[in-house]
């Protein structure tokens, strides 16, 4: 049997945290709509508006995937207050982004949206990737982003 895996400089441990998921509703239409790189640009600026504010309340942002942001609250850091965290950092992400939002609304008549999931339950967290990434696995990771898919745009489910 093959020894568990263990990343350097990580070790693996069970930790209770709260992951956000925030996702980007109308997404396909704005990226049929524009040039790719208008496109990056775009989205580079709203990732970093959203980003501020995960890292304004000691979010770990775990990664970016396609449209949408993954935030861990309570590793490698743990708070006791990292369920409030999450959900005063989506509040922030939605005010944030609403600027974005209206923008690309008056500019191009393109609607963009933002929907956010918070759930807290214990999660693997350390070296759960291959190489030295540090990450969390478990289901509240995969119930945080259910939530997300459910909410409308500007709606925080948790």
């Amino acid at each position: 049997m093959a020894a568990p895996f263990e990343a350097p400089g990580f070790g693996q441990e069970r930790r209770l945290v709260t992951v956000l998921f925030a996702d980007f509703v109308g997404f396909t239409t704005l990226a049929e709509e524009l040039d790719p790189e208008e496109l990056q640009s775009l989205m580079s600026g709203i990732f970093e508006d959203l980003a501020e504010e995960a890292v304004r309340y000691d979010g770990t942002i775990e990664k970016f995937i396609g449209d949408a942001i993954f935030v861990i609250f309570g590793a490698p850091v743990a708070h006791e207050d990292d369920p409030q965290r999450a959900l005063r950092t989506a509040m922030a992400m939605q005010r944030a982004f609403a600027d974005h939002a209206l923008r690309l609304k008056k500019e191009r008549g393109i609607e963009l949206g933002l929907r956010v999931g918070i759930h807290t339950g214990m999660v693997v967290a350390g070296g759960v990737r291959t190489g030295a990434q540090y990450g969390v696995m478990g289901d509240t990771v995969n119930t945080a982003s259910r939530l997300q898919s459910s909410a409308a745009p500007g709606e925080i489910y948790v």
